[in-house]
């Protein structure tokens, strides 16, 4: 718990913002972690108001967040 707030502390306020919301749209039931992809990273289901997206990775939801539109996109870090 200590790494994350002290990873936090290092990220620029925008930068806090969105991942705050990120975890936010974890707890409402937004985002549901979905399984490990090919490489071990985390891929999840992202709701939203009229569609679902599955095997969405977390650069995508975080571009979603931004800017309010959800595109698959692999060469996202």
């Amino acid at each position: 718990m200590k790494a994350l707030f002290f990873i936090l502390w290092l990220m620029s306020p925008q930068q806090i913002d969105v991942e705050s919301r990120f975890l936010e749209m974890q707890d409402e039931g937004l985002v549901v972690y979905q399984e490990q992809g090919e490489f071990d990273e985390p891929l999840f289901i992202l709701h939203t108001g009229d569609k679902s997206y599955e095997y969405a990775h977390k650069a995508e939801i975080i571009e979603f967040i931004e800017t309010g539109s959800f595109e698959y996109n692999d060469f996202l870090n």
